[in-house]
């Protein structure tokens, strides 16, 4: 199978199913209706080293108000992307926010007025629209029609994850940005605690369906002629510290344990790991937990955002 991204051959690093998927996600959706039977493949690029599901099944609007309910991550409080972002807008800039949700991002702007974000889900828009922000309910490809060359940051925030065609996605992007202008956007950082964190549903299908890490950034920087301008990992966040906790001890225990960690993992081994570091977690005194924090590698959370301008 050709990578997703730089069209490279692939490798398949991980068969799994579909009832795996199923009761990974049991008590949070319900998502038979979304998946085609059969088996599941993490396919990781010999290039690129991009790693991506096939089939790349998406999430629908009742997915993402299923898990929208439990997840506060979506809070407005949780988004350092958005501060970091705001740094590169000026005064008079058009903003195109693609994937916009409720518009959150025009909050940090200097200028609402020149926002315009576009979103597929209606009950998004409609809530926008509640607090006077421009939202359109139309997809990327649709909008940039009739509105070639018109934005000045042209902003996506956890979204590229989500899709199954980002060439397409990021070339509609940049359709839409002036000569000069910024494409920025924001996506989980797979070289963080995320790679260590088996049965992590919200990094599977069919929430994500694309892992990405800073060298497939860079990469996108090469395929569509762009500078890279800046770039940031978000340190850890105080809602990830837990997820970020259970994965270090879970990657010890399963070095130790001889269980090579993977990304779906419902092995015997599996579930005796698990169970000892829920009882390492609720026994070890928060202070001696949050010292792990201190390790470079542990230090970074949940998002990388990265800035480049169109040439």
């Amino acid at each position: 199978m050709q990578c997703i991204l730089c069209k490279s051959n692939t490798k398949v690093v991980h068969v799994f199913n579909k009832d795996h998927l199923m009761e990974i996600w049991r008590e949070t959706a319900n998502i038979e209706r979304l998946l085609p039977n059969g088996l599941f493949n993490l396919n990781k690029c010999l290039s690129c080293e991009l790693e991506f599901f096939d089939p790349n099944t998406i999430g629908d609007e009742i997915f993402y108000n299923e898990i929208n309910k439990n997840r506060s991550y979506y809070d407005d409080a949780a988004k350092s992307e958005y501060l970091f972002t705001a740094n590169f807008v000026k005064d008079e800039d058009l903003i195109l926010d693609i994937g916009c949700g409720t518009g959150l991002f025009s909050k940090y702007l200097p200028k609402k007025n020149h926002f315009t974000g576009i979103e597929l889900s209606e009950d998004a828009c409609k809530e926008g629209a509640k607090n006077n922000i421009k939202i359109l309910n139309e997809k990327i490809e649709e909008h940039v029609i009739n509105n070639k060359n018109r934005y000045d940051v042209v902003s996506s925030f956890q979204v590229l994850e989500h899709i199954n065609n980002p060439l397409e996605f990021i070339q509609n992007s940049l359709v839409a940005l002036k000569k000069g202008g910024l494409f920025i956007f924001a996506v989980p950082n797979n070289e963080s605690y995320l790679k260590n964190s088996p049965n992590y549903k919200y990094n599977l299908p069919p929430h994500h369906l694309i892992l990405w890490k800073k060298k497939q950034c860079d990469k996108i920087a090469e395929i569509f002629n762009l500078e890279l301008i800046e770039f940031n990992f978000e340190k850890i966040h105080e809602i990830h510290k837990k997820e970020a906790q259970f994965a270090f001890l879970y990657n010890i225990l399963s070095v130790l344990y001889r269980n090579k960690t993977s990304k779906i993992n419902f092995n015997a081994k599996h579930f005796k790991i698990t169970n000892i570091t829920y009882r390492i977690i609720k026994k070890t005194p928060s202070f001696l937990l949050n010292l792990i924090f201190l390790l470079p590698k542990y230090k970074y959370g949940h998002t990388m955002t990265f800035v480049f301008r169109k040439k």
